[in-house]
């Protein structure tokens, strides 16, 4: 038998855990939003369900709706035809008949940087100006939204998701995906996986209404079970 001699600090301790120890891993691993810190699906993918995004941009879609931001858009109406070659090819010249913007410019690049962009700030400038409660109530949703976004990024380098290298089609990735539906089912706290597919399923076609079916199968299972 050997003892804990000569490794003072954790002979010594105090308690089974000691307090930095526990610190540590609560800051580095225990950051989500599920008891006890633990991760669900909506910490990776939040957004596809709503998860604080749908609010902010409805907030957002409100607050413009009283505004007036009739010249910012005619600007943008503008830009848009500019670029899909209603004013003239990007080569030149440009002629941009009406607006803020109006006049004829060499190129489509000349257009934006000498007549759109400027245009488009000054603009801003004055609805900022206009209307400053309306800004900040704007700058709080975008931010929000950029927010779970970056949350939800960090999050899946944690895990080791790379979108970009996922294999299109990839029947391993789907096979797996039916065969834990049940156990998806089972997974009902609030931003779980059994909430988080409730939301994405379309249930009105077949292949969303089995979805629904199979979570609801992985419930009555585990009833099944323990009866």
């Amino acid at each position: 038998m050997e003892t804990l001699k000569g490794l003072d600090l954790v002979e010594n301790v105090t308690k089974p855990v000691p307090d930095t120890v526990t610190s540590y891993y609560k800051n580095t691993f225990a950051n989500g939003t599920g008891e006890f810190g633990t991760f669900t699906m909506q910490d990776f993918l939040g957004s596809a369900v709503g998860t604080k995004t749908q609010n902010a941009l409805e907030n957002t879609s409100a607050v413009i709706a009283n505004m007036n931001v009739a010249t910012l858009t005619g600007i943008y109406a503008d830009m848009l035809a500019t670029v899909s070659g209603t004013y003239g090819p990007n080569a030149g010249p440009i002629t941009i008949p009406s607006g803020p913007a109006a006049g004829v410019y060499a190129s489509g690049d000349d257009a934006f940087t000498t007549g759109l962009i400027p245009a488009a700030n000054t603009a801003i400038s004055a609805l900022i100006a206009a209307y400053p409660a309306h800004t900040t109530s704007l700058n709080n949703s975008f931010n929000s939204i950029c927010a779970q976004y970056e949350y939800e990024y960090d999050n899946q380098v944690r895990a080791g998701l790379d979108f970009a290298n996922l294999v299109p089609g990839g029947q391993q990735a789907t096979m797996s995906f039916m065969s834990g539906l049940q156990y998806a089912g089972l997974d009902r706290e609030i931003g779980g996986q059994n909430s988080f597919l409730i939301a994405v399923a379309d249930a009105d076609t077949q292949s969303g209404q089995a979805v629904l079916g199979a979570l609801r199968e992985g419930r009555n299972n585990s009833i099944m079970d323990k009866a």
